[in-house]
């Protein structure tokens, strides 16, 4: 399953939501696309306006219901997803850039472990060897090269953000 996005608060009545967007693919979400919560309970698009980034839901139709799903995180099939959406050269699903080996110089600096979107620019984070995260922006500044097959992501200056 892949992040889409995460449930923020509820707007007015009616069981609108807020939402921040965990893709690089608003035209994902669309009427009755079905999207499913980590105990995979689907959730059908009822409503989408990215401009105000709100959201609603078949079914979520109050204040209340609506309450319940703030910060509820939301996913879409991998398989889903792939089948929908091109990647252009040198782009990447987050599920397949988490777990890859962050090299620079021959030299393994650690593992992504998470990736975290901060105004428009998405972090690595990085775990080393001795369990310390750094974040990494995946900037062309930092980041060379990212190889599927060897489940490595050639850095440069990587080095200098090491806490």
């Amino acid at each position: 399953m892949l992040l889409v996005l995460k449930l923020g608060a509820s707007v007015g009545v009616k069981g609108l939501m807020r939402f921040t967007l965990a893709s690089d693919f608003p035209e994902f979400l669309k009427l009755g696309r079905i999207l499913y919560s980590k105990a995979l309970i689907p959730f059908e698009i009822s409503y989408i306006n990215l401009e105000k980034s709100h959201i609603g839901f078949k079914d979520v139709n109050s204040l209340e219901s609506a309450k319940l799903l703030t910060n509820t995180e939301l996913f879409a099939s991998k398989s889903e997803s792939e089948s929908e959406l091109v990647l252009k050269e040198d782009e990447y699903f987050y599920d397949d850039v988490v777990g890859l080996s962050v090299i620079e110089d021959f030299k393994v600096l650690g593992r992504v472990v998470d990736i975290q979107r901060i105004n428009t620019t998405d972090y690595l984070h990085v775990r080393t060897e001795e369990g310390k995260i750094f974040l990494l922006p995946y900037i062309d500044r930092f980041v060379l090269k990212i190889d599927l097959e060897s489940k490595s992501l050639f850095s440069v200056d990587a080095v200098y953000l090491l806490p």
